[in-house]
Parts: C-alpha cells; sequence; structure tokens
C-alpha cells in the first residue's frame, strides 16, 4: 500500500467500505471524474482489476486464499449436509484473477 497517494488510499477505503463513485464524490466533494481517476490509479498501483480484489488486497486477502478458505468450508458442509446443501463458490469470484 505504501505506493499509492494518501488520497488513492483514501478512497480505496471507501471502495472497500462499499461506497459507490457517486458516493464518495459527494462525501469528500470531488468530482466523479476525480474519484474514477484516483480509484483506476489504485487498481493499476495495486495491480487489482475489480473492487473486489481492491477490498481484499487492502485486507491483505487475495481471490485464491478466498477460494481456498470458501472449499475448505464447503468441503466441511458437505460431510455434514447433503450434497443439495453444499454452497457454490460465487461466479463473480471464478472470474476474478489472482494476483
Amino acid at each position: 500500500m505504501e505506493n499509492l497517494t494518501n488520497r488513492e488510499l483514501e478512497l480505496a477505503h471507501l471502495v472497500a467500505q462499499g461506497f459507490s463513485n457517486r458516493q464518495i464524490a459527494q462525501r469528500l466533494g470531488l468530482s466523479r471524474q476525480t474519484v474514477k481517476n484516483h480509484v483506476q490509479a489504485a487498481y493499476k498501483k495495486l495491480a487489482v482489476n475489480n473492487r473486489v480484489e481492491l477490498s481484499l488486497r487492502l485486507a491483505g486477502k487475495t481471490v485464491e486464499e478466498l477460494r481456498l478458505r470458501f472449499v475448505d468450508a464447503a468441503t466441511s458442509q458437505q460431510q455434514s449436509c447433503s450434497p443439495d446443501a453444499v454452497m457454490k463458490f460465487p461466479s463473480s469470484l471464478n472470474r476474478a484473477q489472482t494476483h
């Protein structure tokens, strides 16, 4: 995170909290384009492609770590439940690239 500017880091944390670019812009008195530029710069510097990956990166996690935890949880659940009760890994995270 050390290569992010203070503003990029501030906006990245707001993104991780679930705020939209519009909400961040209103909250900080910035234009939506300025917010978009800062968020895109953070994506590039952190080598992520979307808000989920950005949030995970800020939390010190990767998509692959999340996938492994999910599979472990599903395996445990499968041992104690019927096959229909086993959760599937969210398809949105299957498409996310790991970094």
